[in-house]
C-alpha cells in the first residue's frame, strides 16, 4: 500500500522515521546501530540525522552507542510532522498549484528555487502516489489537478489540515472573519452542534471548496438538502447582509448553487446534519433503518461481551452512521504524513486487544453491509469514532481489570513515600493500588515473594525477577512517570495476552428489518 509520505526525499523520510522512533520510545534508550539497521542506513548517517533534527527543536541525549528523546524539552510531535511537510519540495508544489493553477514548470522552479528537472521528477513521483492514494493527479501545461473534483477537494483539505495550525490562515482569496461568521450563522440555522475543533475542520473544508469554486472548478450539484435551508435563510436579514457583502467582495452571487459548492461533501443522501433529522429518516427510509439496526446489534454484542454500559447509544449510532457515510471525505482520515488516527487505534489495540478485535470485526462487517470498501484508513477512522464517542468506554475497560499493585519505598522517610504515592495516584487514577513499605527492616526475600507489579524507590535495589522497578530520586519527574506508564502498559498487555477465555464476536445477521431502536 502506497502512503503519501513516499513523496518525501529519501533523507527527509529517514529523518521523519527517526523522529517517530524517538517519540514512540518516550524516554527509553534506543540502540543506534539497531535503529540505523531498521532505517536502512549507517550509524554515521543516523548521527548526522540527529544533528539535523536537533535544529528543529527535538532534544536527544546520546552516548557512544545509544540515544533517547528528552521529551519535556522537545517540540510536540505534530510540529515535527508540520516541519517535514513544509520542507518537502513535492508538498510545496502541491500548495503552489492549488494557489495558482496556471503554473508552468519554469515558474514553479523559480518560485521554489529548484531546477526545472527537479520539479518534473517530483511531479512524476507525486502522480504515482496521488493516483494510488486519492485517485487524482497533476497535469502539466499549465499545472493543475485532474480527476474527480470531490477527490481533489478532499486531498487538499487533508493537506491543509496537516500543514497549518489553527492559528494560521493560508487562504489568501478568502476573508477568515467572513467565512467564520457565515459558518456560525448556517450551523445555528441547521441546529448543527459545533465545537472549536469541528468549526476549524469545516472551515478548512469549505475554504478549500470556495477557493476551487472561485477558480472555476465545480462539483455537480444536488440541491435537495441545501434548498430548504436556503429558502429559510433568504427571509433573514443577516443572510441578506452576507449575500451583499459576498457580492461586493467577489462579484459573485451567494446563491443556492454556490452554497452547494461549499457544502457538497455534507449533502450526501445519507448524511444528516443533526440527531433529529437522522432518527426521523430512520422511520421513513429502509436503508437508514437497516444501518441503525446493524450498529445497534453490533454495539449490544460488544457491550455484552465486555460488560460495558452505553450511556449515549443513540448519539453513538448517529456519529458512526454519519462517519461511515461521509466516507473518506471527512478530515484526518487519509494521512499526508501524520497518521494520527492510526496511532490512536494502535494504542487501543495495545491496551485492549480483545475489545479492539471485536470492534474491528464488527466495523468490517458494517462496511460490507453498506457495500463500501474495507479500507485501512477508513476503518481506523471508524474505530476512533466508536472509541471517542462511546462515553466512558475506555475508562470502563480500565476499571474491569484488576488494579496494578504498586509498592513505594523511600530511604528518606515515610512522608516522602506518602508524597510519591499521592502524586502517582493523582496522575494515574484507580488503575493502580498503592501501598507504602513501612516495616522496620527491609526484607528482599519478602519483596521477591510479594505480588507487587511495580516498585517505586530511591533505594539501590538489585533487579528482582518479575518486578518492574522505577527509580525516583526526589520528586517524580515527567521522564520517571513516563517509565512508570510504559511498565504499566507492558503489564496490562501481558495480562490480556494471557487471557484465553475471550468470547468470539459474531456479525449481526440483517436478513430482515428489526425496526427502530
Amino acid at each position: 500500500m502506497i502512503h503519501m509520505r513516499e513523496v518525501l526525499h529519501q533523507t527527509q523520510l529517514r529523518r521523519l522515521e527517526l523522529v517517530e522512533e524517538l517519540y514512540q520510545s518516550h524516554t527509553e534508550w534506543l540502540d543506534i546501530a539497531e535503529i540505523a539497521d531498521k532505517l536502512e542506513t549507517s550509524p554515521h548517517n543516523l548521527r548526522n540525522d540527529l544533528n539535523s533534527i536537533r535544529d528543529i527543536g527535538i532534544e536527544v541525549e546520546t552516548n557512544p552507542s545509544q540515544m533517547r528523546l528528552i521529551i519535556n524539552e522537545s517540540i510536540p510531535l505534530e510540529n515535527a510532522y508540520r516541519y517535514f511537510n513544509k520542507e518537502s519540495v513535492a508538498l510545496n508544489i502541491v500548495e503552489e498549484v492549488f494557489k495558482n493553477p496556471d503554473h508552468t514548470t519554469s515558474s514553479l522552479a523559480d518560485t521554489l528555487f529548484v531546477s526545472p528537472s527537479t520539479v518534473s521528477r517530483y511531479v512524476d513521483n507525486l502522480n504515482e502516489v496521488l493516483t494510488e492514494t486519492f485517485g487524482i493527479r497533476l497535469e502539466k501545461r499549465p499545472y493543475h489537478f485532474s480527476g474527480d473534483e470531490k477527490s481533489i477537494r478532499y486531498f487538499l483539505s487533508e493537506f491543509y489540515a496537516e500543514r497549518y495550525t489553527i492559528y494560521d490562515w493560508p487562504f489568501a482569496m478568502i476573508d477568515e472573519a467572513f467565512i467564520t461568521d457565515l459558518l456560525v450563522f448556517l450551523t445555528d440555522l441547521l441546529n448543527v452542534p459545533m465545537t472549536f475543533a469541528s468549526m476549524q475542520m469545516v472551515k478548512m473544508n469549505i475554504s478549500v471548496a470556495m477557493t476551487r469554486t472561485l477558480q472555476g472548478f465545480r462539483i455537480e450539484s444536488n440541491h435537495s438538502k441545501i434548498q430548504a435551508m436556503y429558502q429559510i435563510a433568504l427571509d433573514m436579514h443577516d443572510f441578506r447582509r452576507f449575500q451583499a457583502e459576498f457580492k461586493k467582495h467577489y462579484d459573485i452571487e451567494l446563491n443556492m448553487d454556490f452554497l452547494e459548492q461549499l457544502f457538497s461533501e455534507y449533502t450526501g443522501e445519507y448524511y444528516y446534519f443533526n440527531h433529529d433529522d437522522f432518527y426521523m429518516a430512520q422511520q421513513a427510509n429502509t436503508y437508514v433503518n437497516q444501518s441503525v439496526t446493524y450498529l445497534n446489534l453490533m454495539l449490544t454484542n460488544i457491550s455484552s461481551m465486555h460488560r460495558l454500559e452505553i450511556p449515549n447509544r443513540k448519539e453513538l449510532i448517529y456519529h458512526l452512521h454519519n462517519t461511515a457515510h461521509l466516507d473518506q471525505f471527512d478530515t484526518y482520515v487519509t494521512p499526508i504524513l501524520f497518521p494520527r488516527k492510526r496511532r490512536f487505534v494502535e494504542e487501543v489495540e495495545s491496551m485492549y486487544p480483545a475489545f479492539y478485535q471485536d470492534i474491528y470485526r464488527g466495523l468490517v462487517g458494517y462496511r460490507d453491509f453498506l457495500e463500501r470498501p474495507v479500507d485501512e484508513n477508513m476503518l481506523n477512522h471508524l474505530i476512533y469514532t466508536l472509541c471517542i464517542f462511546w462515553e466512558t468506554a475506555l475508562s470502563q475497560l480500565s476499571a474491569t481489570n484488576a488494579p496494578i499493585r504498586v509498592l513505594v519505598l523511600s530511604k528518606y522517610d515515610h512522608y516522602h513515600a506518602r508524597y510519591l504515592a499521592s502524586a502517582l495516584k493523582r496522575c494515574v487514577g484507580d488503575i493502580i493500588k498503592i501501598d507504602i513499605y513501612s516495616k522496620k527492616h527491609l526484607d528482599l526475600g519478602e519483596l521477591e515473594e510479594s505480588d507487587y507489579d511495580i516498585m517505586i524507590t530511591n533505594l539501590s535495589l538489585q533487579p528482582i525477577e518479575g518486578k518492574c522497578i522505577v527509580y525516583v530520586s526526589n520528586m517524580m519527574t515527567v521522564d520517571e512517570l513516563s517509565i512508570f506508564y510504559d511498565y504499566m502498559i507492558e503489564i496490562l498487555q501481558k495480562r490480556w495476552l494471557d487471557t484465553s477465555s475471550t468470547p468470539v464476536y459474531t456479525i449481526p445477521n440483517l436478513g430482515y428489518n428489526f425496526g427502530s431502536i
